[in-house]
């Protein structure tokens, strides 16, 4: 079975997903919300101006939506009266009272929500999975360093951009509250296009030290994790390469990218009707979303 699938949204990273669900077995676009002039490839797919009209076509059976955090709110309202699984970009909301009314709205309607956390869905987070579930009581430290140049954008502060796949993956490898120490700092700053490199440093369950650096003005592009053990023994995962070390022994390289694990994760959710992989996730976009309105308001 294909399922129709209907995207909200039409900037940069639509293009992505446009290109990825064009190889996807599983999935054919068949519309999209864009208020702006469609590129070529547009031209045999049904264009709305707002999800509204959208949903009253009826022909869809799923919405990916790649706009802003308020259009993912106002999506899931929508969707009280159609149901229909749904892909939400980070953020997912722009604040802690959103996400809470969005789990809420997904739990009483029963919506199958896929929040896109772009480092759980690499393949590469199964091997780090595997190594920090092995070495629970030996992890001595975890560093993240996670940024790029852009996006710059006026209503999201680089944090909710960046930091949020950094928060997520943390609460997804151990499971526990950040404690409650912790502090950050600036390290880097543009006002004029809303540029920002943030420093966190806090611990896990007091014991495990965590340093995350992360924002939009970096001048290439970095996905990193490393978690080092008491031992020093380290595994080092770079998410652009989809490559993963122990002791810089190449021990896995990712066959695909987390866009395609993401589609391929979304066809299984559907399929199964699988509520829990659904609930998870927002669970832990509502603790991310908690520590970073700590931070910096979206």
């Amino acid at each position: 079975m294909v399922f129709n699938l209907g995207l909200v949204g039409c900037g940069k990273w639509s293009d992505s997903i446009i290109r990825e669900v064009k190889k996807n077995k599983f999935f054919q676009l068949k519309t999209i919300v864009c208020k702006h002039r469609l590129k070529s490839y547009y031209k045999n797919v049904e264009v709305f101006k707002t999800p509204k009209e959208m949903l009253e076509t009826k022909n869809i059976d799923c919405i990916y939506v790649a706009s802003s955090p308020k259009t993912n709110f106002d999506v899931i309202k929508l969707l009280v009266k159609n149901n229909l699984p749904v892909i939400l970009e980070k953020p997912v909301t722009n604040n802690y009272k959103n996400i809470l009314d969005l789990k809420k709205i997904s739990n009483d309607h029963d919506i199958l929500v896929l929040p896109n956390i772009t480092n759980i869905f690499s393949e590469c987070s199964n091997e780090i999975e595997k190594f920090v579930n092995k070495n629970k009581t030996n992890i001595k430290r975890v560093i993240i360093i996670e940024g790029g140049n852009g996006p710059f954008r006026d209503d999201i502060n680089p944090i909710w951009d960046w930091g949020f796949h950094s928060f997520a993956l943390i609460f997804k490898l151990f499971k526990k509250d950040i404690t409650n120490k912790y502090k950050n700092r600036e390290i880097k700053k543009n006002n004029i296009n809303k540029g920002l490199v943030s420093k966190f440093i806090f611990s896990i369950n007091n014991t495990i030290k965590v340093k995350i650096i992360t924002g939009n003005l970096f001048q290439i592009k970095k996905r990193l994790i490393k978690i080092i053990l008491f031992n020093g023994d380290f595994l080092l995962c770079d998410f652009i390469k989809h490559e993963v070390y122990i002791n810089n022994i190449l021990i896995f390289r990712n066959s695909k990218t987390p866009l395609e694990s993401l589609l391929d994760n979304f066809e299984n959710i559907i399929r199964n009707k699988d509520y829990l992989i659904s609930s998870e996730l927002l669970d832990i976009s509502i603790k991310t979303t908690k520590i970073l309105e700590k931070f910096y308001k979206c």
